[in-house]
């Protein structure tokens, strides 16, 4: 590795872009009801390009957006340990502290602003992760593999009565009893106007009290159930992302051939497979069952390679691009990724929630990701500038010198000072 103080362009570059791009995975979750991400027909279904704008989002953003971050975590990770034991320092024992302030903030973010929160998982997942760390690329890649393959059998479990139900309902002369079960997955999973999501409507359209009741009392345990449903797949790419800096691919060490031969591959693994995906879905008329499971279960080892070719394409494009102003406020966005990250919670949750403006249900998917676009802006104006003035974000800073016991130094010394 290198020094302590340098950093790689491309990991910055595409930590930005997926920062971003949680945002659009994201905004349906914090615009309306949150089975609206799964099941385009759960909220004003008729809306204008509503089902168009589903397929997209499928197909392109949605778990890839958080696959890429879930990698760059495993990077950054990896990064941080490796160079503190070359300094002379316990890289674990590092890694251990930061995970546990990293949890913190995660079950504030949960609890206190909204129930979207990844940073809990990534903390307690990060700590066998970790463990690692040692391992060649490509024993990373293979075990990454099989945690994947773990979280599809996960899921084809504890999805298998739903599935069973769906396909005898559909069968002639199925029994009244089993058209009911078949009925009530469709209602749990985001039929139109649901009771459920028509109570999700209501307890998010009203103050403050009543939306931390709904997070802290009827679903507290939500961030271990997080780590029991996703934790898996969340190892497996975090382990995958560690692959990816010693093979050199996420550091930018490898041709621009090289990089365009695995976008696609990955991509002619990925992009079928989703299309045929999205295909079934719109022939079964976008039954929230059908949609479900494809945007859990189905769509696993088409998201992953999908991951994997957004990453190649990613680093293809940072370099070539290295040095622009567009470049440079984008790596902005990433170096200041955690900021950009909770600083969306925030202002998206004041927007939408009923303690803030009260938009929650209000908006259609078309206008909602009117608002992603504006927090890109925002990110794009604010994060250079402050760079230029200070050596981090504010909450990198603060997660810094929580994890080293004492108030690190924030303003740069100097103009000349690297960003």
């Amino acid at each position: 590795m290198t020094t302590s103080h340098t950093r790689y362009p491309t990991i910055d570059v595409v930590r930005g872009v997926a920062v971003m791009g949680i945002l659009l995975m994201n905004i349906i979750a914090f615009a309306m009801p949150e089975n609206a991400s799964l099941a385009p027909g759960t909220w004003r279904p008729d809306s204008f390009g509503n089902h168009a704008i589903w397929a997209a989002n499928f197909i392109l953003i949605d778990n890839k957006m958080r696959g890429l971050f879930s990698m760059l975590y495993g990077a950054s990770m990896l990064i941080l340990v490796t160079r503190t034991e070359e300094s002379g320092g316990n890289g674990m024992a590092r890694h251990y502290k930061r995970s546990f302030w990293l949890l913190l903030f995660g079950l504030i973010h949960y609890y206190l602003i909204w129930d979207g929160d990844i940073l809990s998982l990534y903390a307690m997942t990060g700590c066998i992760a970790v463990l690692f760390h040692r391992m060649r690329a490509r024993r990373l890649i293979a075990v990454s593999m099989l945690c994947f393959i773990g979280q599809f059998l996960l899921w084809s479990g504890v999805f298998a009565s739903t599935i069973e139900a769906d396909r005898l309902a559909r069968l002639p002369g199925t029994s009244t009893a089993i058209l009911k079960v078949a009925e009530e997955n469709r209602q749990d999973w985001g039929a139109t106007n649901s009771k459920e999501t028509l109570e999700h409507v209501k307890v998010h359209r009203s103050g403050y009290a009543a939306i931390l009741h709904d997070r802290a009392v009827e679903n507290g345990s939500m961030p271990l159930n997080l780590l029991i449903l996703y934790g898996m797949e969340t190892l497996g790419l975090m382990l995958l992302g560690m692959a990816l800096v010693k093979n050199g691919l996420l550091t930018g060490n490898w041709t621009a051939q090289d990089e365009v031969r695995l976008a696609k591959a990955a991509y002619l693994i990925a992009m079928p497979g989703m299309v045929l995906l999205t295909l079934m879905c719109m022939v079964r008329g976008w039954d929230p069952v059908e949609t479900m499971l494809s945007s859990v279960l189905w769509s696993i080892p088409f998201r992953e390679a999908m991951t994997v070719g957004h990453a190649a394409f990613l680093v293809m494009i940072a370099k070539r691009f290295a040095g622009s102003a567009l470049s440079g406020r984008i790596s902005a966005v990433g170096k200041t990724a955690f900021t950009n990250y909770l600083g969306t919670s925030v202002v998206m949750t004041t927007i939408f929630y009923g303690y803030g403006f009260g938009l929650f249900g209000h908006v259609t998917r078309a206008q909602a990701y009117l608002f992603c676009f504006a927090a890109f802006g925002i990110m794009l104006l604010w994060a250079k500038p402050w760079l230029t003035r200070f050596q981090q974000g504010p909450l990198e800073w603060l997660w810094r010198s929580l994890t080293e016991g004492r108030l690190m130094p924030l303003r740069r010394i100097s103009a000349a000072q690297p960003i």
